[in-house]
Parts: C-alpha cells; sequence; structure tokens
C-alpha cells in the first residue's frame, strides 16, 4: 500500500505543479543574484580608484551556481514564498487527507480491510517519502539550473567563509535533508491532528499558519512586550530554522569553532515537533481505532 500511495502521489499533476511553481521561484531568485554580479562587474570596470580590484574578483569568481542557490537560501525573501507555496500545497494536498478519505467513506473501505493502523501507517510513510521527493526533485533541478546561469565553479562562499566544491554539495545535501525533515514533521502533525479537528479548510490552513505565520506573529508582537516569549518562540520561527547551517558556519568564522549550544538551539524545534508528532500519533491511533467507521 505504501508503494501504491507513494507513486500515486509521485505520478499526480499536482507534483508537477508544486515543482514547477517552486522552480520559478528558485529562478527569479537566480536572475536577481545575477543582477547583482553584473552590478558587481560594472565596479570593476569602472575607473573609481578606491576599489579592491583584487576583492571585487574573488566576489565576482564566487558567482557561481553554488552562489546563486545559498544566496536564494539564506539571503533571499524570496525563500519566505517558496515556503508559504511549500506549507499551502502540503496542507492542501496531503494534511487533509485521513479526514477527506473519512468523508468520502474511502477510509472506512480501507481500514475495513487492512485495520486502520496499517493504514495510518501507510499515509504517514507514503506522504513523507513524497515530500521528501519533491523537496529533493525541486532542489536538484535548481541546481542545475544554477550551474547552467552562473556556472559551476570551484570555489565560492558562504557567510564570507571560502568553500569548495565538495564543503558546497555537502552543505545542499545537509539542507535538502533538514527542509525535508522539518516539512516531514510538520506535514505528519498536520495529517494527525484530523483526530480533534474535522474542518477542512481549518486543516488546510493549518501547516501554514501553525508552523509558519503563528510563530510569527508571537515574535514580533508579544515578544517585543515580554523578551522571554520571544526567546521562547524565535527557535521556532521556520525561516530562521532554516537558517541553521548559515548561522552555525557565520559563528564558526567569528569564534573558530563550532557552537554545541547553536546547534542544540537549532535542534530544539526538530526535536519538539518530533515528540509532538509520537504525542499526536498515539492519540489518534487510540482514538481512530475505536470509532473510525
Amino acid at each position: 500500500m505504501i508503494k501504491q500511495n507513494y507513486f500515486k502521489l509521485l505520478r499526480s499533476i499536482s507534483t508537477f505543479a508544486i515543482c514547477a511553481i517552486l522552480l520559478v521561484i528558485n529562478i527569479v531568485s537566480f536572475i536577481v543574484s545575477i543582477f547583482e554580479k553584473n552590478s558587481f562587474i560594472n565596479q570593476l570596470n569602472s575607473t573609481s580608484a578606491d576599489i579592491n580590484i583584487d576583492a571585487l574578483n574573488e566576489l565576482i569568481e564566487h558567482y557561481n551556481g553554488f552562489k546563486l542557490i545559498f544566496n536564494f537560501w539564506f539571503v533571499s525573501d524570496l525563500y519566505f514564498i517558496f515556503l508559504v507555496v511549500l506549507l499551502l500545497f502540503l496542507g492542501v494536498f496531503l494534511s487533509y487527507q485521513i479526514q477527506k478519505h473519512k468523508e468520502e467513506a474511502y477510509g472506512n473501505l480501507l481500514v475495513s480491510r487492512i485495520g486502520y493502523k496499517k493504514y495510518l501507517d501507510a499515509t504517514l510513510v507514503s506522504q513523507s517519502l513524497y515530500i521528501f521527493s519533491i523537496v529533493t526533485i525541486t532542489n536538484l533541478i535548481s541546481l542545475i539550473i544554477a550551474f547552467i546561469i552562473g556556472g559551476v565553479g570551484y570555489n565560492t562562499d558562504l557567510s564570507s567563509y571560502d568553500i569548495n566544491i565538495t564543503q558546497a554539495l555537502i552543505i545542499i545535501f545537509a539542507q535538502n535533508l533538514f527542509l525535508s525533515i522539518i516539512m516531514v514533521l510538520i506535514n505528519s502533525c498536520s495529517l494527525l491532528v484530523s483526530c480533534f479537528i474535522k474542518n477542512k479548510y481549518i486543516l488546510q490552513a493549518f501547516p501554514l499558519f501553525i508552523f509558519l505565520i503563528l510563530p510569527q506573529l508571537i515574535v514580533s508582537t508579544l515578544g517585543n512586550v515580554l523578551s522571554f516569549i520571544g526567546n521562547i518562540t524565535l527557535p521556532f520561527v521556520l525561516w530562521n530554522e532554516l537558517m541553521a547551517i548559515d548561522n552555525i558556519i557565520n559563528d564558526y568564522v567569528l569564534n573558530g569553532i563550532f557552537s554545541d549550544v547553536e546547534i542544540i538551539y537549532y535542534l530544539i524545534p526538530v526535536i519538539s515537533y518530533f515528540i509532538l508528532f509520537i504525542v499526536l500519533y498515539y492519540i489518534n491511533l487510540k482514538k481512530n481505532e475505536r470509532d473510525y467507521i
């Protein structure tokens, strides 16, 4: 059932649509970065006497495909739009699935055949694999497009730290995995909360509102009045969380060592989401095994 559900999702028109939209957002960011590169080239070609030619040449050389990707992830405001679109997709097409199947009686058919636990596990696993595939496919195609637009290059920089091609590929792999894990946990929690929330539109908006908008609202309102609330909530601001790799490397550049405290700080939301997932899983399982049908 897992394999069947996974390929059904992967072959759907919604897969093509979400990948296309996310790629367009990537490409717009790449074009902005190329404009920035061209402005540096124009500065280099100018006759200004106060230009550091060596530093500017190195900066221009670093504006390759890797730099375009890193600018999108860690600098561009367009990444916020990327996250909004991705979370909307999870809510509309995935998080509502259990409740949708129940309302259409399709879930009753499946549960009567294989049992609710197997149905729930298959749904969670297939959707998680699908999310990982969507994120990975999008990032892989984006990387290829970035290489086409900006060139491959063997060196670039991140947070003013020079990195080689091997380090750049490791960062890309880590960021892809990190984003996938967070999105899988968000979707799984949103899927399981259907044992409490039955309204279609609330369930579809749940990932976007609870995991992106609400923490940002709390930090920017209550956090400005009560600092301890801001300090508690800030790690859960999704955009801040996904800056983890860039901020950890920046801290390394400044202090010469990787900060264990900072690494733990960025792991807090992941661990919290995982604990929430475990709690919701057993509540959902206990409730729906008894009265799903």
